[in-house]
């Protein structure tokens, strides 16, 4: 996957002879981040393995090459902070006859710097669509928790807080995906665009055939692109 991406940066670079216009600016944004596990064999399925989401954010840099009126490349160059968080409540009643619930909320992050390259079509000056490939480096994250454990409306509670190398471990350092999406172009070099990312490797590094986990991130994009005309 890594070659096929180094195959494209290549072709963006001797592609640039024909480049007719430059724009280049910064690009942020939010994202809802869904994660979600498929596994090889159903039988070894969960009951609740339902997709787990949270908010996330990125910010980078864009810029655009356009070869004609209507095609070009938009090769960018983000951080994103990708997060999801999952809560299971429990309630039944222990061998003594005590009301027991337990309740257990999650929710991890994770960092990447992305470089998404993609081929843009824009059938007019207020419209662009887009669609490319993505790698996706992964840089850090972090992990928290909170048990609570109630019996008889008597409560303790037990939490935990993890970053750094500890948070991301049995993660994959390396995602290919692709990133899809259209915008509109407004005045003054701002553009508003919706887009989505989809990881085809899976996020957990050794999976043994057992589950695949993956990312889809839809987003919300502002770029503000100077240069051009």
């Amino acid at each position: 996957m890594k070659k096929v991406f180094t195959l494209l940066t290549a072709f963006v670079l001797f592609a640039s002879a024909g480049i007719a216009q430059v724009k280049f600016g910064p690009t942020a944004g939010v994202d809802y981040c869904i994660m979600s596990t498929t596994y090889q064999n159903t039988a070894n399925e969960p009951d609740n393995n339902d997709p787990i989401s949270g908010i996330g954010f990125h910010v980078g840099g864009a810029i655009n090459l356009h070869f004609t009126d209507y095609i070009g490349l938009q090769p960018e160059v983000v951080f994103s902070q990708r997060s999801a968080s999952d809560e299971f409540t429990l309630e039944y009643q222990d061998a003594g006859g005590n009301d027991v619930v337990a309740k257990t909320t999650s929710t991890l992050s994770h960092n990447h710097l992305k470089i998404p390259l993609m081929l843009m079509f824009s059938p007019n000056p207020k419209v662009s669509i887009y669609a490319g490939p993505q790698a996706a480096f992964l840089l850090g994250g972090k992990s928290s928790g909170e048990s609570t454990l109630t019996v008889n409306n008597e409560t303790t509670t037990t939490s935990l807080d993890v970053s750094g190398d500890e948070a991301v471990e049995g993660v994959s350092g390396f995602e290919f995906g692709a990133c899809f999406g259209a915008q509109v172009n407004l005045d003054m070099g701002v553009s508003v665009g919706v887009r989505a990312e989809r990881g085809f490797t899976p996020v957990n590094e050794d999976f043994q055939n057992v589950s695949e986990t993956r990312w889809f991130v839809p987003q919300l994009t502002v770029a503000y692109m100077l240069g051009g005309e």
